[in-house]
């Protein structure tokens, strides 16, 4: 039920594991696996973000994901690839569910900024659940990347629960349903700099835990995903995993490989940004 115990949307081991060690090369910090491209143009390059904090079935659906779709060409990178500059090079960077602030540790300063640097130089970024709140403005114990003008709405209370939960394409379309996972209630907060937010899909359906410090009639009508730009760099923010479902719902991947497809085409994100030109 919305009042249930929530738990974190990560692997049993996200908070304590080492990261793997994803290359049989010496240079164990990166994966490449190349996929075909769709056409004559080359692959999509996207990095995924591994390391403690990073659920490993978030991050194994949304690599398969992009595996199947084909055209991308992705590579695992570890903390210290980030701040070694192997972000140099790819097309999108994608940062998926686990534990955001955990995530924004291990990257240090120098990663943040990096991360910072990519997206800002025209890289895109796209951000599940625990990627999202990474991303956002929030306390600086939480090593947020603050490059997306927008913040928790319960600060930081973030648990509500796990279920499958009613969203809609903004403007109007069909229901279907997300997996939720304690992921970030998106608000606005106006930053000198950073450009306001385009809201793509929002819940219709509400989750919460009184007793965590979250309440009723927080989440209906706030963002499931939304777009914004950091520089050149356009950005897709996820709250739910459209990867990842539970029991017998159904996932919806293609709004992952669709938002990774729009932020690596680059270009200004304008304000009247609809659903269909960022997912079909």
């Amino acid at each position: 039920s919305a009042d249930s115990a929530a738990l974190r949307e990560t692997s049993p081991s996200a908070d304590s594991a080492a990261p793997r060690e994803t290359s049989p090369s010496a240079d164990s910090a990166t994966l490449r696996e190349t996929s075909p491209s769709a056409d004559s143009a080359r692959p999509i390059r996207v990095a995924f973000y591994q390391a403690r904090g990073v659920g490993e079935d978030a991050l194994q659906e949304a690599m398969a994901a992009l595996r199947e779709a084909g055209g991308f060409e992705v590579i695992a990178l570890s903390p210290g690839g980030v701040r070694d500059g192997r972000l140099e090079g790819q097309d999108v960077a994608v940062f998926s569910g686990g534990v955001g602030s955990v995530q924004g540790r291990l990257l240090e300063e120098k990663g943040r900024e990096n991360v910072r640097d990519f997206v800002r130089a025209g890289g895109g970024y796209v951000g599940i659940c625990a990627g999202s709140y990474l991303a956002m403005q929030g306390p600086r114990g939480y090593f947020h990347l603050e490059i997306v003008a927008a913040r928790n709405w319960s600060n930081d209370a973030w648990r509500r629960g796990i279920d499958m939960l009613d969203v809609r394409p903004v403007g109007g379309g069909d229901t279907f349903e997300l997996f939720f996972a304690n992921g970030p209630v998106f608000r606005r907060d106006p930053v000198e700099g950073l450009a306001p937010y385009v809201p793509l899909i929002e819940y219709v359906e509400d989750q919460y835990c009184s007793s965590c410090g979250t309440e009723p009639g927080e989440l209906p009508g706030t963002p499931a995903a939304l777009a914004t730009a950091y520089g050149e760099g356009r950005i897709v923010l996820f709250s739910p995993n459209p990867v990842l479902s539970k029991g017998d719902a159904e996932a919806h991947p293609e709004l992952f490989v669709s938002a990774v497809r729009w932020v690596a085409a680059g270009g200004p994100v304008p304000s009247e940004l609809s659903f269909d030109d960022v997912f079909l």
